[in-house]
């Protein structure tokens, strides 16, 4: 399998929309629109640059129909007394009374610096998922970010996508592995480009679609990438540590992505 790599999103928009693409490129497809998430590829593509705030506020509307979510931090705080359960040296022999410590925790909601998170995002697909699944999806994730972030982690996101030449996972399988880093730890969260590049049926069917199309000739056709409309086989790709969003194969209800997440990020190895 080869693994190919973009460090940012704005890289990955360069590329797709300079590539050369068949004639046949799906992609450009006026028809079939529901399947393509009613967005030309063009409007899509305007969409990946700028954000779109219909698609967050579908996901934040989402959010009010989940359990509400809430993600604080434990912080110490140190207080000088006149009882307490450490006795400061340097304090008492400067004569002052409250000599004593104490620790302090106090549980706050908000951002720190508690590292780095690594999220891996796979947005590969089968053809029969459909966009209402792409969104729930992407509301679940989004959330999940929002939730660590708030926690006090940086994150940096990188969306992958597996794509295989047959079914099989056996030796004889080739096939990409592609990493778009969408977010690095020191940026700010632009919720309204993350909402369509993670829960927008367009952003896989329009410009990933336009993405496989830009292979050449020899690898589209290793990956049965063709004019019948065949984009070879969705596949789970390699990632560090970190957390790894599983790519869609069967509808998944919000309650079953919410107990894959909250897996994630419950326990602290994982990151």
């Amino acid at each position: 399998m080869r693994e190919k790599y973009f460090n940012s999103l704005e890289e990955f928009l360069t590329h797709i929309n300079n590539a050369e693409v068949p004639e046949w490129a799906h992609s450009n497809d006026a028809s079939r629109v529901e399947f393509f998430g009613h967005l030309t590829y063009g409007e899509a593509f305007e969409k990946a640059q700028k954000g779109c705030p219909e698609t967050a506020a579908k996901m934040k509307e989402m959010y009010s129909r989940l359990h509400a979510t809430s993600a604080k931090v434990l912080k110490p705080q140190i207080i000088f007394a006149d009882s307490g359960l450490f006795f400061d040296t340097a304090t008492f022999l400067e004569g002052t009374p409250e000599y004593w410590l104490s620790e302090e925790i106090t549980e706050v909601e908000g951002r720190g610096s508690r590292g780095v998170v690594k999220i891996y995002a796979n947005i590969a697909a089968a053809c029969f998922v459909t966009e209402d699944d792409f969104m729930k999806r992407g509301a679940n994730m989004v959330q999940a970010v929002e939730m660590l972030e708030i926690s006090g982690y940086s994150t940096e996101i990188i969306l992958c996508d597996g794509l295989a030449s047959s079914s099989s996972s056996s030796s004889g399988s080739t096939g990409v592995y592609t990493y778009i880093t969408i977010k690095q730890p020191d940026q700010m969260l632009d919720f309204d480009k993350l909402a369509f590049v993670l829960g927008h049926v367009s952003f896989f069917r329009r410009l990933m679609l336009r993405y496989f199309e830009s292979f050449s000739e020899a690898e589209r056709t290793l990956l049965t990438i063709t004019a019948s409309g065949g984009y070879g086989y969705p596949r789970e790709v390699p990632a560090e540590k970190g957390i790894y969003l599983t790519r869609s194969s069967y509808s998944m209800t919000q309650d079953e992505w919410r107990k894959i997440l909250s897996e994630y990020v419950t326990f602290e190895e994982k990151i």
